[in-house]
């Protein structure tokens, strides 16, 4: 138990360490803010720092352009994590042109699949979220013409053996995995 003069000290210490935060967060936010408004600094990596994230708020902002004036419909996905993923994927596909991107790469995840019981309730579901959200993808990569020109597959370092515990498989030294490509 902590006397109050304990108490006391570990409170300053915990303001102490708060303001510091938040005075870092502000100097950093004041150095990013002045660096974008074109301050210059005869420091050589503070001029990269200064570039890179001028040329970040430009990508960003040329990004949440393109996505906001978009008119291609993408089609409907699940509301799903992994649906609302790929329907991001979907909506950035569809405007790689003004984007001014020939080849892009995403990485989506979906996770729930470490299951050690329960296996008969728990992996139908995640299937058929995991179904559900690569059926309105194909379908909204064939809707704009792109199904021949993206590549989706899946990747795990997850896997089970084929022994069953009794209420769901073992990980052992032989890993078989399901890997799916579209």
């Amino acid at each position: 138990m902590l006397t109050p003069d304990q108490k006391v000290g570990c409170l300053d210490l915990l303001l102490a360490f708060v303001y510091l935060l938040l005075h870092s967060r502000l100097m950093c936010y004041s150095f990013c803010q002045s660096s974008a408004l074109g301050h210059q600094s005869t420091h050589l990596l503070e001029q990269e720092l200064a570039t890179k994230i001028t040329q970040s708020f430009e990508a960003n902002t040329m990004f949440n352009h393109a996505i906001l004036s978009q008119t291609n419909n993408v089609g409907v996905f699940p509301k799903t994590s992994l649906g609302k993923q790929l329907e991001s994927v979907a909506r950035t596909l569809a405007v790689k042109e003004q984007l001014g991107t020939n080849r892009q790469i995403f990485v989506v995840s979906m996770g729930g699949f470490d299951t050690h019981s329960g296996q008969a309730q728990t992996l139908p579901k995640l299937q058929s979220a995991l179904d559900g959200a690569l059926n309105a993808f194909n379908t909204s990569m064939e809707s704009m013409g792109l199904a021949n020109n993206v590549t989706l597959f899946t990747a795990s370092d997850f896997g089970r053996t084929l022994a069953i515990n009794g209420d769901g498989m073992v990980m052992g030294q032989t890993m078989v995995g399901e890997h799916i490509i579209l």
